[in-house]
């Protein structure tokens, strides 16, 4: 019986101009919390740091306006850190695509200078031959790095791993005459 009586009186309590804002601002929560959870899951806080921090300030303060019963204001800061949520994830899988790109890339190129520097290593010099297999563990190590989305790691040993490759590759050269 009173839950009968409580949810007749919810139903008389939406119908009123508060219930209304309560009502709207919940469904911007809502649609906010979606919004950041997305932003969250595409790497925002990471690669979106400006945006990411802009919505969950956002979201925070619309959270402290309901607390006070300021519905209206809560609902239009809800919406906008929804909208900044957005843009966070949004930004960050561009950011994250592009590093992507650029980490494959150079990845390539050391794939490259491996498989032209392995031509070279002579199959009867052992020290040569462990080097070329530290050089191929450690490009192993930069496949993994890429699989773990650790692009940054990647970009900034790459070159290094690529330019100890050629300057090994260039001794070869004249180890062979």
């Amino acid at each position: 019986m009173k839950k009968e009586i409580r949810k007749e009186l919810e139903k008389i309590q939406e119908m009123t101009p508060s219930g209304k804002e309560r009502a709207a601002w919940r469904e911007h929560r809502d649609d906010a919390r979606a919004a950041i959870d997305r932003a969250e899951r595409t790497g925002a806080p990471g690669y979106a740091r400006n945006y990411w921090d802009e919505a969950t300030g956002l979201f925070s303060r619309a959270k402290e306006y309901a607390a006070g019963r300021s519905y209206r204001k809560a609902s239009y800061l809800a919406r906008k850190a929804g909208e900044a949520a957005s843009r966070a994830a949004d930004e960050a899988e561009r950011v994250r695509s592009e590093k992507e790109r650029s980490a494959r890339a150079v990845l390539n190129q050391v794939k490259k200078s491996i498989d032209a520097m392995a031509l070279k290593v002579p199959s009867d010099n052992r020290d040569l031959l462990v080097r070329k297999t530290e050089f191929l563990l450690e490009y192993s190590d930069l496949v993994s790095a890429m699989s773990l989305e650790q692009y940054d790691e990647v970009l900034e040993k790459a070159p290094e791993l690529r330019k100890a490759i050629l300057l090994f590759g260039s001794g070869l050269d004249s180890y062979g005459d």
